[in-house]
């Protein structure tokens, strides 16, 4: 047998109206997803980058900070690791490449007329049969 009496305090839905289903175009409207971007609060890469590209493998420091930080508030941490990354990158090739000019100028500095400037020690003379 169905008991028919509402249950105290309980209060049916009201019946309120739908939202549109193409809402408005203009200014009135929010917006449903984010900018393109990075997300409002996240830390900036600049400071990975140049930590990572003036001092190397110490830029792991605030890409580790940072990432998560980002993580706490919603982020990724790759961007940092991926920016770290790339500028490590760079940076090693810069320096290779830095130094490779370097011996190539002092390689060339050291050779006059196709002859190379070394300094020998004279051989010592034979010495006379017995």
């Amino acid at each position: 047998m169905a008991n028919d009496t509402p249950i105290s305090g309980y209060q049916p839905p009201t019946s309120a109206p739908a939202p549109p289903l193409f809402p408005a175009s203009g200014p009135q409207t929010a917006q449903l997803y984010p900018p393109a971007g990075r997300a409002p609060g996240l830390p900036s890469r600049a400071t990975t980058v140049v930590i990572t590209f003036f001092f190397g493998v110490f830029g792991a420091i605030p890409a580790y900070l940072h990432g998560q930080e980002a993580e706490r508030r919603g982020g990724s941490s790759s961007r940092y690791w991926t920016a770290f990354a790339i500028t490590l990158a760079i940076s090693l090739l810069c320096w290779i490449g830095l130094l490779a000019v370097f011996f190539l100028a002092v390689g060339e500095s050291s050779v006059v007329d196709g002859v190379t400037d070394v300094v020998r020690a004279p051989a010592p003379a034979p010495e006379p049969p017995n």
